[in-house]
């Protein structure tokens, strides 16, 4: 009798043993191999088959487990149309405001860690010409001049930008310095006026290339921005 009962244990320690074994063989090990392998993920905007797209879009992106690597934006007869990338990576400008009443296609790829890599593409369509009033924007910044190291970048608006339109209009002001030095804008005279300046002072021969993207933005719910411009000069 006893010796029937110490079988009868030993049997179950030895049934119980490998599904002890295998629970733990199953756990950490598992879930990095898993995370290891997900594959990148991208989300891109405008959403596909969009309509009335404002011609001052540019692509957006979001990548998940990965980075852009890629980005194909061509128009609706296969041209090339050139884009940067933003400083932050959050999306592609194009080099100039798109067409009215055209049909665009962005291909963005992304490749993760391990090399694998994910295309998502988006076609959609520009708004028609508009009709809303225009703000006018001047850029006081001459191309091929040469100011003084307290030099501001100045962009003057008529009508003055509301305050809840600042942000995006600003969004689209790009200062490059060669060398790279820090700046930031300011708003003044009640939206009238938006300047860009170094904490301090520009460096002695720096480089400064202005871009107002504002052509076909639109500005609050009533106005559209006039203009593309562009400058460099020199400190």
């Amino acid at each position: 009798m006893f010796a029937r009962r110490r079988l009868t244990l030993f049997a179950m320690t030895v049934a119980a043993a490998p599904l002890a074994v295998g629970a733990c063989t199953a756990g950490p090990k598992s879930v990095t191999k898993r995370a290891e392998a997900a594959p990148p993920s991208v989300a891109v905007t405008p959403a596909d088959r969009t309509r009335d797209v404002p011609i001052s879009a540019e692509v957006g992106t979001k990548v998940s487990n990965g980075k852009v690597t890629a980005v194909k934006l061509t128009d609706d007869k296969g041209n090339a149309v050139p884009a940067q990338p933003r400083e932050d990576g959050s999306g592609w400008v194009p080099d100039r405001p798109l067409a009215n009443s055209r049909t665009y296609t962005a291909e963005v790829t992304a490749t993760g860690d391990s090399g694998r890599t994910a295309t998502q593409k988006t076609t959609f369509t520009t708004m028609a010409k508009s009709t809303k009033p225009a703000v006018t924007s001047e850029l006081y910044f001459r191309p091929n001049q040469t100011y003084g190291t307290a030099m501001p970048v100045v962009l003057g608006f008529d009508p003055p930008i509301p305050k809840e339109a600042r942000a995006d209009v600003q969004r689209r002001l790009f200062v490059k310095t060669d060398p790279p030095q820090p700046g930031t804008w300011s708003w003044v005279a009640d939206g009238k006026q938006a300047e860009y300046r170094a904490p301090d002072r520009w460096k002695p021969g720096t480089k400064i290339s202005v871009r107002s993207a504002l052509q076909g933005l639109p500005i609050g719910k009533e106005a559209i921005g006039d203009s593309d411009r562009v400058a460099s000069a020199k400190v």
